[in-house]
């Protein structure tokens, strides 16, 4: 993660129209697979791998292809968590595209983390073998999540903030 927040400012600075491009192309070609109800994984990491190719820094490159198979494997696991997932990262890599087609550093940066952060939590949710579901379609929490207080006692969280109400 931390790896592909700090190549941001130079994708957005070094990113050709044809690296713009083929994002954008890898975006249609998993929109398409999506409305074909078969959307491969392999896109999601075809996509990460162009947005580093995009730093026009070999060394970068090559770390992110190296990681395509343990990307693969963890967009599985996210998919176990969350059937929906692939969803919302299309939609959220052709925003980051449109932030880097702009050269919105800070917009960028800003959706990105949160694309990964939320794969993160739908990684560890999987691995630790809870399956339920922790969103519905859209993305929306359900609104019936309930946490621990410390206490022992239970808090109804909000859907909106997350936090207890």
């Amino acid at each position: 993660m931390v790896l592909e927040l700090g190549i941001i400012p130079l994708v957005c600075e070094r990113a050709t129209k044809e690296d713009i491009a083929a994002l954008y192309e890898i975006c249609d070609r998993s929109k398409a697979a999506l409305e074909d109800d078969e959307y491969p994984l392999a896109l999601s990491a075809e996509w990460h791998t162009r947005y580093a190719q995009a730093t026009h820094n070999g060394a970068i490159a090559m770390l992110v292809e190296s990681l395509h198979d343990p990307l693969v494997m963890s967009l599985e696991r996210a998919r176990e968590a969350a059937p929906l997932h692939g969803r919302r990262g299309v939609r959220e890599h052709r925003a980051l595209v449109d932030a880097i087609a702009e050269r919105d550093a800070a917009r960028a940066t800003e959706l990105m983390r949160t694309h990964l952060e939320r794969t993160a939590k739908l990684v560890a949710t999987a691995e630790r073998g809870d399956t339920r579901r922790t969103s519905r379609p859209g993305g929306r929490k359900r609104a019936d999540t309930v946490a621990e207080k410390p206490t022992g006692g239970a808090t109804r969280k909000g859907p909106a903030t997350g936090k207890s109400g």
